[in-house]
């Protein structure tokens, strides 16, 4: 979900899956306290709109496949650190599939989780 200020230099682009490097420095991606997740925000480099991406930490419910645990303990059982996240502007761009799950321009880039 898109963070609610907006930001003036937001482009009305055609949505295009495009890949960003080098965009680590201008995202800042934050641990939450309870250590159940990481959110990471910043300016999508494709379309200039605002963009939140939440990543869970793997402490889960039970269900298969997650960790029990503390979110330092799951981030350390992580051999690569790095993870795409795509635009979550939340602007249905022009040319966007309607089977595409992500609000956004299609824009993706790496960054580097804690």
């Amino acid at each position: 979900m898109p963070d609610a200020q907006p930001v003036e230099n937001h482009r009305t682009i055609d949505y295009a899956l495009n890949f960003h490097d080098d965009q680590a420095q201008f995202f800042r991606v934050e641990p939450e306290p309870d250590g159940r997740k990481v959110i990471v925000r910043g300016i999508c480099p494709g379309c200039g709109g605002r963009t939140r991406t939440v990543w869970p930490t793997g402490i889960g419910s039970g269900s298969k496949g997650t960790f029990t645990g503390s979110g330092e303990e799951a981030a350390a059982r992580i051999p690569d650190r790095n993870r795409l996240v795509r635009c979550e502007c939340g602007l249905s761009h022009p040319n966007r599939p309607a089977t595409e799950l992500f609000t956004g321009c299609g824009a993706n880039w790496h960054v580097e989780m804690p």
